[in-house]
């Protein structure tokens, strides 16, 4: 979806102000350039193509409740009123930089992901860590890291102890870990507040 952000963005004009565009992982680029724009509801969430994804659709049906019917029992149950935003990180720090990532002072930014070495994890954290436009943010929590590749020789440092570091760097609470990732957990998490 970064592929589109030029393009598309500059067009959208009132009724994609009214509507909710949700997904996951690589469409943090679209959910992160909308939230920034202040487009439409963006949400963090299972999309139609994890409805085959062997756990008898209810990924997916989680995000429709939350589409059709705004179903708060679909939500990550650590969302506690304050402003939140989900990420994958490799998305996250790929916005970093650009006029696309959204001003999330007073947020919970919540991160995940799949497929990457636990050295790259650390890499995306630190950069996260030290982006200038994450200042200000309220706390970090870490959703899930899953399909993590072995690292030669082994990762000498557990996901929990990296990401307690990091925040401490950032100098921002880390507030625990979340129900989003590419698992089927994934659970539902608005731009903004709920």
């Amino acid at each position: 979806s970064n592929r589109i952000l030029h393009s598309v963005m500059p067009q959208l004009g009132a009724a994609a102000r009214r509507k909710t565009y949700l997904g996951f992982s690589d469409m943090g680029f679209l959910l992160g350039a909308l939230y920034a724009a202040k487009v439409g509801h963006p949400v963090h969430g299972p999309m139609a193509s994890v409805a085959g994804s062997g756990d008898g659709g209810a990924a997916f049906a989680r995000s429709l409740l939350w589409l059709t019917k705004k179903d708060r029992s679909v939500l990550e149950p650590g969302l506690d009123g304050r402003p939140a935003a989900a990420f994958n990180l490799a998305i996250l720090t790929a916005l970093i930089g650009t006029p696309w990532l959204p001003d999330l002072t007073d947020h919970v930014l919540i991160v995940e992901e799949v497929s990457e070495p636990l050295y790259r994890v650390d890499r995306m954290l630190f950069t996260m860590a030290h982006a200038t436009q994450l200042k200000g943010l309220a706390g970090v929590r870490l959703g899930q890291i899953s399909e993590v590749p072995d690292n030669d020789p082994p990762w000498g440092e557990s996901l929990e102890t990296m990401i307690a570091r990091w925040c401490g760097e950032m100098r921002v609470p880390y507030l625990g870990r979340a129900e989003i990732g590419h698992v089927r957990s994934n659970r539902v998490v608005p731009f903004g507040v709920a």
